[in-house]
């Protein structure tokens, strides 16, 4: 939470000289509707800050998780909304339906992001549930928004705010070193891989003309795969060395 803060304070820093650019806007939604808000949305901006602080609010982590992946995507569409590029026009309800989209199967990177999933998970230590776990259901939901949240923030927002100051590469390695960073528990080895994946999704997102939904598929399944009902703190997933799988990542969510 105080590295994703501390991009943010970045960017607003980047675009001090102009508060009327679209990075400030999305920056200013760091308080959720914020952004919109300023944008004269008043009703759409006090309908993101109500749902996204009902939800953190909650006592549920499933809730909760869902609730952060939401202010993620409120940024995302602060920026957007006011003439933030490249991204989509699409509504948030047909961005979070990318996450099932089959059609998504065809692009190459989605292919290559389920099987190294598919690797990294036979590799790995899982365990029984136990009556707090998530069930499946429970568990597709959490990484569809996981997708869905992690991809408009760090790919549709953070990767072109950052592109339009530096270079497209600048910006990469920029939102790359953010995502990687942002993640809870990982090893060096680990953020290394992260920064690796952050910058083939960014290179996915252009790819496809900047638009969200293959990075949203890949993304929610390939944490399916990988981490869905699997024990994530077992000492085998969380060896550090190189060649210990899966990915030498360790996936973890802040649901405690």
């Amino acid at each position: 939470m105080k590295r994703i803060l501390l991009a943010i304070i970045l960017i607003l820093n980047l675009e001090i000289s102009d508060a009327a650019t679209p990075a400030w806007y999305g920056a200013a939604s760091f308080i959720p509707g914020l952004g919109q808000t300023f944008n004269g949305n008043v009703l759409e901006g006090v309908t993101w800050f109500g749902v996204t602080l009902s939800l953190l609010g909650s006592k549920n982590n499933l809730n909760r998780n869902i609730g952060f992946d939401i202010w993620l995507y409120n940024m995302y569409d602060a920026w957007k909304d006011v003439g933030g590029r490249p991204s989509s026009n699409h509504w948030v309800g047909y961005e979070y339906a990318q996450s099932f989209n089959p059609a998504h199967l065809t692009d190459p990177f989605s292919i290559g992001a389920l099987s190294l999933g598919a690797y990294g998970r036979g590799k790995s230590k899982s365990q029984n549930s136990s009556e707090d776990d998530l069930n499946v259901a429970q568990s597709i939901l959490l990484f569809s928004f996981v997708g869905f949240g992690e991809e408009s923030f760090f790919r549709g927002f953070l990767y072109p705010s950052f592109s339009s100051w530096l270079s497209p590469w600048g910006g990469a390695i920029v939102s790359s070193a953010a995502f990687s960073l942002a993640h809870v528990g990982a090893s060096s080895e680990g953020n290394l891989v992260r920064f690796i994946y952050g910058l083939i999704f960014c290179w996915q997102y252009s790819h496809n003309k900047y638009q969200l939904g293959g990075n949203i598929f890949a993304h929610t399944w390939y944490d399916q795969i990988l981490a869905g009902k699997m024990d994530i703190n077992h000492p085998v997933n969380l060896k550090e060395q190189w060649r210990n799988p899966p990915l030498y990542v360790q996936y973890q969510i802040p649901i405690d």
